[in-house]
């Protein structure tokens, strides 16, 4: 694995990290921004409590990545956890924008580069994970390995 991959892989999670701190943040301090930007609209309190909720999913990933950020030297499965992260906000994006119905000019926009960070970010570590290994000789990792037969 070559010294760049290693601090991209870094930079990656550590972007990532504050990305989903400073989002989480957003929608506790200041969940009217969210809406003003994205919407147009700060009238929305009625769903404050389900866009914290989503503040809570992107504290549970700044938790995970941040581990990912410490341990992925040692335990290379923590990059293929940060992929999925990654590719499952992926998914929660493309949603948010294809039902979003009242989308200012500049959140319609500022929703169109997450899904392609994410992906990028995803493939990015799935691709680190897959050169991690390589560098250990190993062609796969399995977690836990299967008994030969299972007792009776």
């Amino acid at each position: 694995m070559t010294r760049n991959l290693k601090i991209s892989v870094d930079v990656v999670l550590v972007a990532a990290v504050l990305i989903d701190v400073v989002l989480c943040g957003l929608t506790w301090v200041s969940p009217e921004t969210w809406f003003e930007v994205l919407h147009g609209t700060s009238d929305n309190a009625a769903f404050y409590p389900f866009l914290r909720r989503c503040g809570g999913h992107w504290a549970a990933f700044a938790l995970f990545q941040l581990v990912a950020l410490v341990r992925w030297r040692q335990a290379f499965h923590w990059l293929v956890l940060a992929a999925g992260l990654r590719f499952s906000d992926l998914f929660t994006d493309l949603t948010y924008l294809l039902s979003s119905p009242n989308l200012s000019s500049g959140g319609g926009l500022s929703l169109l580069a997450p899904p392609v960070l994410n992906l990028g970010m995803g493939l990015l570590l799935m691709y680190a994970f897959h050169q991690a290994l390589a560098a250990t000789g190993r062609a796969d990792l399995r977690l836990v390995e299967a008994p030969a037969s299972a007792p009776a």
